[in-house]
């Protein structure tokens, strides 16, 4: 999970992993997507968002070499192959 953008690297809890100006919290947890994301909501955060490049290719690629099993922060909409991010960014403005 993601912590709200804006946080300071330096002000991540204890057992997050901190990357540009978010927090992450790997969990070992397995859980569905739907809890997964109620669970980082009581933590105020919500499931990963790509937002550019460079998370995608230095942050994620490193997540999935720790682990093969995550969730991200991507949803289908109410029609069919409609796409957004728990947050609200527009899914066809991040990188794929």
């Amino acid at each position: 999970m993601a912590a709200l953008q804006g946080w300071p690297s330096r002000a991540c809890k204890e057992g997050w992993v901190a990357f540009q100006t978010s927090c992450y919290l790997l969990s070992s947890t397995t859980a569905t997507w739907s809890k997964a994301e109620q669970q980082c909501l009581s933590h105020a955060a919500h499931l990963v968002v790509v937002n550019g490049v460079e998370e995608l290719v230095r942050f994620m690629s490193k997540i999935s070499e720790i682990t093969y099993k995550y969730w991200i922060g991507l949803v289908e909409r109410a029609h069919e192959g409609e796409w957004s991010w728990v947050d609200g960014t527009d899914y066809d403005k991040t990188p794929k």
